[in-house]
């Protein structure tokens, strides 16, 4: 997975904000989000990738936010209930730690 990573951030860097090779990363312009979204040929889907995302984030931190990273605590929620899942929303914010 981490080579596939870095094979990503060296074909798509050009593309992204953000410290490299660790992120968070954000699109560079809002012109590349909108050819992504429409072009069938290099089309994304929204749903797929906050799955993703959420997917990822449960995995490595469902039992434990303490070690999550800015972007999982900020952020999760938004991908969560962007797919429809309350209840794992629910949960997520339950065991996340405070802010202080």
């Amino acid at each position: 997975r981490g080579n596939r990573m870095r094979r990503l951030l060296r074909t798509c860097g050009q593309y992204l904000a953000g410290p490299q090779p660790e992120g968070p990363f954000r699109i560079y312009h809002q012109s590349f989000r909108e050819f992504l979204l429409e072009d069938s040929r290099f089309k994304i889907y929204p749903s797929e990738a906050n799955q993703d995302v959420a997917d990822y984030y449960w995995r490595a931190h469902g039992t434990n936010w303490h070690d999550s990273d800015v972007y999982c605590l900020l952020h999760l929620p938004a991908h969560i209930s962007q797919v429809g899942q309350v209840g794992r929303q629910v949960e997520t914010t339950r065991r996340a730690p405070a802010w202080q």
